[in-house]
């Protein structure tokens, strides 16, 4: 098997530009920090994709997989994105 992956020894380029950043601009600091309505997206997102799986419950195939293609794996998407 080839290994198409190049992989990197230098350190992680983010938190020196995220130092960088805030040195430069101190009020951004103020910007940072966690929302309190993560989880009600969460569980909006959640929600809304067991919604969408009782709906189509009693559906043909390749319209279930149609609706995950275009539907599920944004609400999945958005889910990584709330949770990192």
């Amino acid at each position: 098997m080839v290994n198409n992956f190049n992989f990197s020894e230098s350190p992680e380029p983010h938190i020196k530009r995220t130092k960088e950043i805030i040195k430069k601009y101190p009020q951004i600091r103020n910007l940072m920090g966690r929302n309190p309505y993560t989880f009600l997206y969460i569980v909006g997102i959640v929600l809304a994709q067991l919604g969408v799986a009782v709906l189509l419950h009693d559906q043909s195939w390749w319209l279930i997989l149609l609706v995950a293609y275009a539907i599920g794996a944004f609400a999945n998407h958005a889910l990584i994105c709330i949770n990192t």
